[in-house]
């Protein structure tokens, strides 16, 4: 990356060690420069921040690049508009193809130009060039899972859409990691000698949250190497700078760098093949890459078909929340019904079910007698004390008594009988409409 003096936060100096004096100082001017920033006309930022004068007077293809700036923050403004109109109206599909349409555009450009920031070298250019083609992959595989939900049954999508997104991660950190490794062979393939002119040192930041959030404040430093390379004189430093405030290198020592011969102000940082690095980046994307192929055979095997997304993870809510969802109950279906009751319900015979509330509870010599709160149901005999208390909530299910139909009154016969907070009904029966 090449040396620019004009950049507030590159630090010169001919001391291969920083004193406590110089230290303090770097970070004291990078404190000043972030409160700068958030007082600073925004014009004047990459002046500040990066060296790099505007000029006063913007030419021809410069207005056509605020004209093209301006019309694209207009869409991003309709397009945020038009996703928030879309979940409030439900109609999440819109919104779902208008966030992959953004992911899209993004992963493309990315793809294309590699350029995420101002100061960009070749390792974070390809780095971005990989992301920026998973990107696109994935935006894509979301956007075929949306057009194609109907062809998925229960939580099948809702499980895809993980695949699609820890797999693709995962083999975008397998890639990255394997490009870092590689990186002496295939992208920085040129090694020359260049002698040290001097330290860059450049301050940076980082967040760390342990109980109360906290900003900390380090160095990073990289000797400036001057070198020719086709006849071309080059002052730069490592595209990526160890965080270490002293060098390993002697001022006017000549030493082998390695650069990329497509952009030979680009030297490869001894952090692009730091074991730790390319280790971490490994280990995380075999860990999301075994996750998206265990939850893609689980849901090749047919076995998401019947996991529905509310049954199975609403429950799990509602208990980190302290609540008791019905969900949690043993569900009954049809075919459990059918079965169990065979001998109640005649062959074709057509059923129903409701939920009453009981309204009356009487003992008599024969038993206890329990009446609903809707007449239309006829009462139950229970010959022993399990009949349920006044006021409870129950599943009833019962067929039609057409003899007591035009009665108006006990025509709904049961067959059975459960409170609705030991059971939950799941099947497709509904109540008796009568023509």
């Amino acid at each position: 990356m090449l040396y620019n003096s004009k950049n507030p936060q590159m630090h010169f100096s001919e001391d291969q060690y920083l004193s406590d004096e110089d230290h303090h100082k770097i970070i004291s001017e990078y404190d000043e420069l972030c409160k700068a920033m958030l007082t600073t006309d925004i014009r004047e930022i990459n002046s500040k921040f990066y060296g790099i004068d505007e000029p006063k007077e913007l030419t021809d293809e410069e207005e056509r690049k605020k004209k093209r700036t301006l019309i694209f923050t207009g869409l991003c403004v309709i397009a945020f508009i038009v996703m928030a109109v879309s979940l409030i109206l439900k109609q999440l599909v819109i919104g779902g193809l208008l966030f992959c349409g953004f992911f899209l555009l993004a992963g493309i450009s990315l793809m294309i130009t590699g350029k995420g920031e101002i100061m960009e070298s070749t390792s974070n250019s390809l780095k971005n060039k990989v992301m920026g083609g998973f990107i696109t992959l994935g935006a894509v595989a979301i956007m075929l899972l949306i057009i194609f939900r109907d062809h998925f049954k229960g939580a099948e999508m809702f499980i895809l859409l993980f695949v699609a997104a820890f797999g693709l991660a995962g083999l975008c950190m397998l890639t990255v990691s394997i490009l870092r490794a590689l990186s002496s062979k295939i992208i920085y393939t040129e090694q020359i000698s260049a002698t040290c002119a001097g330290y860059v040192r450049m301050a940076g930041t980082e967040q760390s949250s342990s109980g109360y959030r906290r900003r900390f404040t380090f160095v990073s430093t990289s000797p400036l190497f001057r070198y020719s390379y086709n006849g071309m004189q080059y002052d730069a430093i490592f595209d990526e700078l160890p965080t270490k405030k002293d060098s390993d290198v002697a001022m006017g020592e000549t030493v082998s760098i390695r650069i990329d011969p497509r952009r030979p102000e680009n030297i490869m940082s001894p952090v692009t093949a730091h074991p730790g690095v390319i280790g971490f980046e490994l280990i995380m994307g075999i860990i999301f890459t075994v996750v998206a192929v265990g939850m893609g055979l689980y849901t090749a095997s047919g076995l998401a078909a019947g996991q529905t997304v509310e049954t199975s993870w609403n429950p799990l809510i509602d208990k980190i929340n302290g609540e008791t969802s019905e969900t949690t109950l043993p569900q009954v279906d049809d075919e459990m019904i059918e079965s169990l009751y065979a001998d109640k319900i005649a062959p074709g015979q057509d059923w129903y079910v409701e939920k009453a509330v009981v309204s009356e509870r009487e003992t008599t010599e024969d038993g206890i007698i329990v009446s609903f709160s809707d007449s239309s149901f006829r009462s139950l005999l229970f010959v022993d004390d399990s009949a349920p208390e006044v006021g409870t909530e129950v599943w009833v299910f019962y067929y039609i008594d057409e003899e007591y139909l035009e009665y108006g009154t006990g025509y709904k016969r049961s067959f059975v009988y459960e409170k609705t907070d030991v059971i939950d009904y799941v099947g497709q029966h509904g109540s008796f409409v009568e023509n």
